[in-house]
């Protein structure tokens, strides 16, 4: 390349990053985002915050553990536990429904996962376990108050046979 061709280039690349920077404090940023990455913002009404909770408990004959999700499922990404636990509540639940049709890899896949959980709590736990239930939570509270526990509404439940 040649000198003015990089000067000109460079002018050019200048110019557009100026308007770019202009646009976002003039307007918002677009996605995909150009300067920052988006981040979630938690809902928050009345000075209570809300979120959702996930609790996983696993049950054998006379016993039961609760167990967290991120030990559970120490593999997977912890940003994608939410999606899985729903996930798993939501296929418990349509599997429950009268006229259900499930193809054979699926099911096959659902057995092939719960073989796997089973594993995972014998490796954890020692343990063999028979079944296990997710509760889902909305809970709601202050963080202006230190010692806050919260208010908890279970949302959706769903349970697992292992074996």
């Amino acid at each position: 390349m040649r000198r003015n061709s990089i000067r000109i280039l460079f002018v050019v690349v200048s110019v557009f990053l100026v308007i770019q920077l202009m646009y976002i404090w003039k307007f918002s940023e677009p996605y995909p985002a150009i300067r920052f990455p988006g981040f979630g913002k938690i809902p928050q009404v009345g000075g209570e915050v809300s979120f959702t909770k996930y609790e996983v408990v696993a049950y054998a004959s006379q016993d039961s553990v609760t167990v967290k999700p991120e030990e559970l499922f120490d593999n997977i990404p912890k940003h994608y536990l939410p999606n899985l636990l729903n996930n798993l509540i939501k296929k418990r639940t349509e599997d429950s429904q009268p006229n259900a049709t499930i193809s054979t890899k699926k099911r096959q896949d659902y057995e092939d996962f719960k073989i796997y959980i089973a594993n995972r709590l014998n490796i954890l736990y020692n343990k063999k376990y028979d079944k296990l239930v997710i509760n889902k939570f909305d809970v709601k509270r202050n963080p202006e108050l230190s010692d806050s526990v919260g208010r908890k509404s279970l949302i959706e439940t769903a349970g697992i046979i292992l074996h």
